[in-house]
């Protein structure tokens, strides 16, 4: 191995219990499964690192997943710096011509490790020993269109076949690898603490129910009085800021203050997200958009309102605030420029931006160790989606949000804005206490019958008409209802009724035997009119 670019880093007697318990069935060959289970800041890069350094010396090779593009350079920066250049880096936002050379590196054995999101599980390394899934709750990992598969389903298929070791890490372990490490399915291999006994950031409910709403707002709170406060403070001090709101663009719709009209895509049953950069009313789910008009098309009115923040408002709001503090913007459309996102975390990573605002983006995974506050400002969000896996995207995303700050030397501090302060989702996350919250969540589950004590196949038929999606759906529910040990919720119509001029109706296929679910799903695909079929589905939207 080439020098290493930094001193190595003694690990914590937790962190050298997990190294050496991956080391050992590294040695003995053979599929093993872990679950590292670790805080946030607890240092499971680290046993990353040094399981992937065990692989290597035993003449295996390892490959490393992240759930977004945007977290790829970061890992491969410290891969590199401890491996050399026999690293190799794939995902979908390379050239063609560089994801062809890397692949190509990767099917010679020319590198010792491969990097990047869900599709780099496919890598054909000839000499595969570990696969290292990291926030291995992250639903980034299934991907929702045709091909569909779960990256996290596929390392474990590999591992099986190729006597390869799986490592799954993340803070906030989904249900079903909560379960699994009950049931044995799953070694769990603990992180409890960060190292050097630093303290995990302190967690501040802000509560948005006696906070009164800026004229102009429309009784929607954006920034909380405390809130302000607390990144204000520490922006003072000299340190860095995160805000994370979970929606782009300037707001999520425009309105009309006379008739009501929202300018609703034609092709989806969603309003458009208004842009105010490129002054522009887009559809996030099929991409149409039309130029902001002056006037309302129904009743010729000029009084059109933006109505709920989006990322471009919440920085307009920010530099009123906060005048001269240097920014940085995350988001969906940031990620959408050839380096944009890199470009984005370099800048906060340097200190040339004092703060980091965006969407969920910024609570995955970056390390920053001068980040010191950070403010969700609407943890509420998710709870009020038609989701079973609601409140625990909730509980993900307020956690890993709160593990970005208090990483250095400074402690942290997170407020949490919400209206739900109550709610057990919100609770658990602002204690930090998975354990707590896993409890209750599989509780909910068992009691319902949903995952991880079931399993589930969503049958989606779309349509140009409603009528014809609706009667297709009814002639597959008939198909499969004398099946045994199959229970069918619907037809219905989704959650989102109609995307890109098609009316969708879904039927969702629950049955604790994965035997009994195929069936079910090879008569469905039997069918004159057979249905999209998404096994184990990650969103019911």
């Amino acid at each position: 191995l080439p020098p290493r670019a930094a001193p190595p880093v003694v690990p914590t007697p937790a962190q050298s219990s997990a190294i050496e318990a991956v080391a050992a069935a590294l040695a003995r060959g053979g599929e093993s499964r872990f679950l590292l289970d670790g805080v946030t800041g607890s240092g499971k890069t680290e046993v990353y690192l040094a399981a992937l350094e065990r692989a290597i010396a035993l003449g295996r090779q390892g490959i490393l997943l992240v759930p977004e593009i945007a977290l790829a350079p970061g890992l491969i920066r410290r891969v590199v710096a401890r491996f050399g250049e026999r690293v190799a880096l794939l995902h979908s936002g390379l050239s063609e011509g560089e994801r062809s050379a890397a692949w190509e590196r990767a099917r010679r054995g020319d590198v010792d490790a491969v990097v990047g999101p869900r599709s780099a599980v496919f890598a054909p390394l000839p000499r595969l020993g570990l696969l290292v899934v990291d926030e291995a709750h992250d639903a980034a990992y299934k991907q929702a269109e045709a091909p569909r598969y779960d990256a996290r389903t596929v390392a474990r298929v590999r591992a099986h076949r190729e006597g390869a070791v799986l490592l799954l890490g993340t803070a906030t372990p989904a249900m079903e690898q909560e379960q699994a490490a009950r049931d044995g399915g799953l070694v769990r291999l603990a992180l409890p603490a960060r190292p050097d006994a630093r303290a995990r950031a302190a967690v501040e409910v802000v509560d948005l129910r006696s906070e009164p709403a800026r004229p102009g707002d429309h009784g929607r709170v954006l920034f909380a009085g405390r809130t302000i406060e607390l990144l204000g403070r520490a922006l003072e001090r000299g340190e860095q800021a995160i805000v994370l709101l979970n929606r782009r663009g300037f707001s999520p719709s425009l309105l009309c203050r006379r008739c009501g009209h929202d300018f609703r895509c034609p092709s989806c049953s969603v309003a458009r997200t208004y842009h105010r950069r490129g002054e522009r009313l887009l559809c996030h789910y099929c991409g149409d958009f039309v130029p902001r008009p002056r006037g309302c098309p129904a009743c010729r009115s000029d009084v059109l309102m933006p109505v709920g923040f989006g990322t471009e408002r919440l920085a307009e709001r920010f530099e009123e605030l906060f005048p001269g503090v240097p920014y940085a913007v995350l988001d969906r459309d940031a990620a959408a420029r050839r380096g944009g996102a890199a470009r984005v975390l370099s800048d906060f990573e340097s200190g040339a931006a004092r703060a980091l605002l965006g969407t969920q983006m910024v609570a995955k995974g970056h390390d920053f160790p001068n980040a010191t506050v950070l403010a969700v400002l609407d943890a509420d969000a998710i709870l009020s989606f038609p989701d079973f896996r609601s409140a625990e995207r909730t509980f993900q995303l307020v956690t890993q949000a709160a593990g970005r700050v208090g990483r250095g030397e400074k402690p942290g501090v997170v407020a949490v804005q919400t209206a739900r302060p109550d709610h057990p989702a919100i609770a658990a996350a602002v204690r930090q206490d998975h354990p707590a919250f896993a409890e209750e969540e599989l509780r909910f589950r068992r009691t319902f019958g949903y995952p991880p004590f079931s399993h589930l196949l969503l049958a989606l038929w779309t349509a140009k008409e409603l009528p014809e999606a609706e009667e297709a759906a009814r002639q597959g529910k008939a198909a499969i209802a004398s099946l045994p040990r199959v229970r069918l919720l619907g037809p219905a119509p989704a959650p989102l009724e109609r995307l890109k001029g098609m009316y969708r109706v879904q039927l969702l296929v629950r049955s604790d035997s994965r035997e009994a679910l195929a069936d079910a799903g090879e008569r469905l695909r039997g069918l004159p009119s057979p249905p999209r079929l998404d096994r184990d589905p990650q969103s019911l939207l």
